[in-house]
C-alpha cells in the first residue's frame, strides 16, 4: 500500500478551486512541523 499525501488546502483552494491558488497548498507534514516547534518554544518560555 502506497503511502498517501496529507496536505492542507488555503481558504481560496477550498472556495474557488485548486487552480486558484496553487501555492496555498502545503503538504500537512510542513505545517505540522513549524506547529510542533512554536509550541515547544511557548511551552519552554517561564
Amino acid at each position: 500500500m502506497m503511502a498517501r499525501e496529507r496536505y492542507d488546502d488555503g481558504t481560496d483552494s477550498i472556495k474557488l478551486g485548486k487552480e486558484a491558488c496553487e501555492a496555498c497548498r502545503v503538504p500537512a507534514g510542513e505545517i505540522e512541523g513549524v506547529v510542533v516547534k512554536q509550541l515547544r518554544g511557548v511551552l519552554r518560555s517561564p
